[in-house]
């Protein structure tokens, strides 16, 4: 990557805009100033309105000696289905979305750039849905073919924190918040439920999820961490980097 050209000139342009449209792809209001001094490019981001939401923040290419490529980008009240189907054309997460990103990075090529990455954020995912996986009505109604209107899960929110070193993303503390089997009706059908889950973690449910029951572990505690890496892989395209647990 070549940035000499960064040196070349030094300047400030503001772009403010009710909206834009780069071809099908269409942002809200805008307010946008980018200044060039010395080799530095930074561009501070002061509203970006897309998919109900705003990013707000500040991105930087650095060329002075070397490149390095750093950002600190907050996203509040966007919309994930839309967004997740546009940039990584994934659309069964539903809910609003409220994120922070810190990251740096260095070299003269992308995949450099991309090794070097280093940084941390956030995601809190408020309530909303995961489509095609009807994992309580399979419970309810004791069939792990059950098949309901609208196939969904639906959660109370998702959350976690994550770091960034080497290129790799780590999370640790990702919570999947959702009422997977609602605990009404008596203990006899409860613990028929819960029967039913076992069984269901070992066979349909499970193969679906791609998960294993680990000794001890409660099968709603399986599926729902099941259910978190489902969540997490459709994220995990948006953040570029690689989930460890």
């Amino acid at each position: 990557i070549d940035v000499s050209g960064l040196s070349a000139a030094d300047a400030e342009v503001a772009l403010s805009a009710q909206a834009v449209r780069f071809g099908d792809f269409a942002l809200g209001a805008t307010d946008i100033v980018a200044r060039l001094e010395g080799g530095r490019l930074a561009t501070e981001v002061r509203r970006l309105s897309a998919f109900e939401g705003v990013l707000s923040g500040e991105v930087v290419v650095n060329g002075r000696s070397g490149l390095s490529v750093g950002g600190d980008l907050a996203a509040t009240g966007m919309q994930l289905q839309p967004m997740l189907a546009a940039l990584a054309d994934y659309d069964r997460l539903l809910g609003p979305l409220e994120a922070r990103v810190k990251f740096l990075g260095a070299g003269s090529s992308v995949d450099a750039i991309m090794k070097s990455l280093s940084g941390e954020g956030r995601v809190d995912i408020g309530q909303g849905e995961l489509q095609g996986f009807d994992i309580a009505g399979m419970l309810r109604n004791l069939d792990t073919g059950y098949r309901g209107p609208g196939a969904k899960t639906i959660f109370r929110a998702i959350t976690g924190s994550y770091t960034i070193a080497g290129g790799v993303l780590t999370n640790e503390d990702l919570n999947f918040d959702a009422p997977l089997v609602p605990a009404t009706g008596i203990d006899k059908r409860r613990e028929e439920v819960e029967q039913k889950a076992r069984e269901a973690v070992q066979g349909e449910i499970g193969k679906r999820l791609g998960v294993e029951a680990v000794e001890g572990e409660k099968a709603e505690d399986t599926l729902k961490r099941g259910i978190e890496e489902k969540a997490t892989d459709a994220l995990k395209g948006l953040l570029g980097g690689k989930k460890q647990n």
